[in-house]
């Protein structure tokens, strides 16, 4: 069922992001910190969005989640229009730090609720969050970002599968396919300037998002 559905890709994006966490620490692109910042106030508000989506029919779930998802496409292809604002240094002043986690946390805690009640790891909310939230550049907030969607896809996934809602066995499968893909957007957005990129994510936005309001 859908359900099934759902779990299993949870299970297939968390093993790729895993994979990909790994291809972005050697190649020290990494911002663990704000990574870490997310995921942690976001994991909590994820198991509480997991309890309510489980009790949802799993047809109105994908219906609902390609509407969400061509929000965030036209947000970011907003985004691609305007500039991108300096990433902040490691000696940015205490105030402004403060800021960047009052706006990260009840940030990743909606994120988190929203990506639970949907059964995903939510990449294409939590680049843009992050963005967002942290002042980086797109393409600095999609590595953090992987810390963030290993967890709560993670989650997610074990979530499901503990009440007999995820096939680990085709998720195994699914997952190098997943993380040849996202290498090859990681050599993609090195090539590629800030607002192309972004018009490109939320390009692949507007496809997946009528997919699933269309197919479901």
């Amino acid at each position: 069922g859908t359900h099934t559905t759902i779990g299993t890709n949870a299970l297939g994006v968390a093993l790729t992001a895993i994979a990909l966490l790994a291809v972005r620490a050697r190649r020290g692109e990494l911002r663990y910190g704000y990574g870490l910042l997310f995921a942690l106030p976001g994991l909590a508000g994820l198991w509480l969005g997991i309890q309510l989506g489980m009790n949802v029919a799993g047809q109105r779930l994908v219906f609902l989640m390609g509407f969400l998802i061509l929000v965030v496409a036209a947000y970011m292809y907003h985004l691609s229009g305007a500039r991108d604002a300096p990433a902040p240094s490691a000696s940015a002043a205490p105030a402004e730090a403060h800021r960047i986690v009052a706006r990260i946390a009840p940030l990743a805690l909606v994120v988190g609720m929203v990506s639970g009640f949907f059964g995903i790891g939510g990449g294409f909310m939590i680049v843009p969050g992050t963005s967002w939230a942290a002042r980086l550049p797109i393409k600095a907030a999609a590595a953090a970002s992987l810390i963030p969607i290993a967890a709560f896809a993670t989650l997610v996934g074990v979530r499901y599968e503990a009440v007999g809602s995820a096939s680990p066995a085709l998720a195994a499968v699914m997952a190098p396919a997943g993380a040849a893909a996202g290498c090859f957007g990681i050599w993609l957005a090195r090539r590629v300037s800030i607002a192309r990129f972004q018009q490109l994510f939320a390009g692949l936005l507007v496809i997946l998002g009528v997919y699933m309001i269309v197919a479901r």
